[in-house]
């Protein structure tokens, strides 16, 4: 669902872009893991091994946020694996 008329795309794009000028540097390697969520608008972010909990303060203090959320030190935010045993096809 696009927010406030920027497409998903968008949102990804200038997050990532955000996260790779302005934070990357600041919180890598120490907060490895952690999310981040990012304000696309104002570039204001917040770290949390939570992604709720970083979501709500970043929402707390700019309510009118569009929001990026990514994983420090990896290139997705989430993780799926099939469950033990089950096979690939």
């Amino acid at each position: 669902m696009p927010a406030k008329g920027y497409t998903t795309k968008e949102v990804v794009e200038r997050g990532k872009e955000i996260y790779r000028e302005q934070i990357q540097s600041l919180v890598e390697p120490q907060e490895k893991g952690k999310f981040v969520v990012i304000d696309i608008l104002s570039g204001d972010y917040e770290i949390d091994p939570e992604h709720a909990a970083a979501s709500r303060r970043l929402w707390e203090r700019r309510p009118d946020s569009v929001r990026y959320a990514g994983r420090v030190g990896y290139p997705s935010t989430y993780h799926f694996r099939r469950p033990f045993g089950t096979s690939s096809d």
